[in-house]
């Protein structure tokens, strides 16, 4: 009995070892594996559904899916398929564990540097850059970064939206300014005019520079940029929103982007934000609903169509799966990436000390 005991204990060290530095034959540790699947938050069959999935697109070391966005997408193309198969009986199942690859994927994506390294100063803001500034008791103009000096930020005001009343002064006014920097979040700034140069075809003021900038509204979704044809539908109230496919009527826009919680439309003639609309796009044999409110219209006159920024409703678990699988391309040939990207990385990148977490603090941004 007394050499039973050690014997035991010797066969538990033993087959735990094996468990911890066994390789399926492709590389990497299941249980390891198993203990990122748990510490991400998926359950013991998910993480079996993931290994199964790895496994299958023959990733070299099946970790990687943690925190490659790559070896993410390769096994998240193999759940998509399964679950286009999936019996009725395992399809919510299989909805339920789409979707939550879905949220991991995007925590990959914003932990990326370009999503958390924001700015401070005006001094960074870069030509180009479009801003709305706002005069107190005059309202709010569209303007654009023409060059950052060492000393002020020119900006040009188009004719379009400039009516002022007589005898108004654009030196010494003080200024509400917000932008939004392209994957980054949304800015405010208070500035004041310094100059307003003369002999100029645009109305252009230099404003002074401010190195404490407002950061408060960051992406919560991917986007993915896009050139589609769609049609909206005038909705009476959002709640009269569904996800119907519509037949016919309707007006033509053109699709800019696409998130699950929004896009950004053109549609030509002078369209003012607040109202509710139906959004539906055909693309790659599917039909992409969503249902919301424009939260923001810029008119552009000289080619007399709207930006809209529409602000959308909770899609289904279905139809957040049809978009996502459009965001991500995941049902389209990607075969000839590999040749353009870089391998899939093997090691995960480093943790780091203390991870900024930020929310949104005033609803999705107008982007320009």
């Amino acid at each position: 009995m007394e050499l039973l005991i050690p014997a035991m204990v010797l066969v538990l060290v033993v087959a735990l070892a094996y468990l911890v530095f066994r390789r399926d034959g492709l590389g990497g540790s299941w249980l390891r594996f198993y203990v990122r699947g748990k510490e991400t938050g998926f359950s013991l069959a998910e993480v079996h559904l993931l290994r199964r999935a790895a496994r299958e697109r023959g990733l070299s070391n099946p970790e990687m899916l943690f925190w490659s966005v790559r070896a993410l997408e390769a096994c998240l193309q193999r759940v998509l398929e399964q679950y286009h198969l999936a019996v009725p009986a395992r399809e919510e199942e299989r909805r339920r564990f789409l979707n939550k690859l879905f949220d991991f994927r995007a925590q990959l994506e914003f932990r990326k540097p370009k999503y958390r390294l924001g700015i401070s100063s005006t001094r960074r803001l870069e030509p180009g850059q479009p801003l709305k500034i706002t005069v107190p008791g005059k309202g709010v103009f569209l303007a654009r970064v023409a060059e950052t000096a060492r000393r002020y930020v020119a900006v040009s005001l188009p004719g379009e939206g400039v009516r002022l009343p007589p005898g108004f002064s654009w030196k010494t006014q003080k200024l509400g300014v917000y932008f939004w920097r392209k994957d980054d979040a949304g800015y405010y700034f208070e500035t004041t005019v310094l100059n307003v140069p003369r002999n100029q075809k645009v109305l252009m003021l230099h404003l002074a520079h401010e190195d404490h900038l407002e950061r408060s509204q960051k992406r919560a979704s991917v986007r993915r940029e896009t050139n589609l044809a769609g049609r909206v539908y005038p909705l009476r109230d959002p709640a009269q929103g569904n996800e119907l496919e519509e037949a016919s009527g309707g007006y033509r826009c053109r699709v800019l982007d696409i998130s699950e919680d929004g896009a950004a439309l053109a549609l030509r003639g002078r369209v003012a934000a607040g109202f509710s609309l139906k959004l539906q796009i055909e693309v790659n044999g599917a039909v992409l609903i969503l249902c919301g409110v424009i939260r923001s219209a810029n008119y552009h006159s000289e080619k007399h169509i709207s930006i809209l920024h529409l602000q959308a409703q909770p899609p289904s678990g279905d139809m957040r799966i049809k978009i996502l699988s459009y965001v991500y391309r995941l049902t389209e040939d990607r075969s000839g990436e590999d040749q353009l990207e870089e391998p899939y990385p093997q090691e995960p990148p480093p943790k780091e000390d203390s991870p900024r977490k930020e929310a949104w603090e005033h609803g999705p941004p107008g982007e320009e």
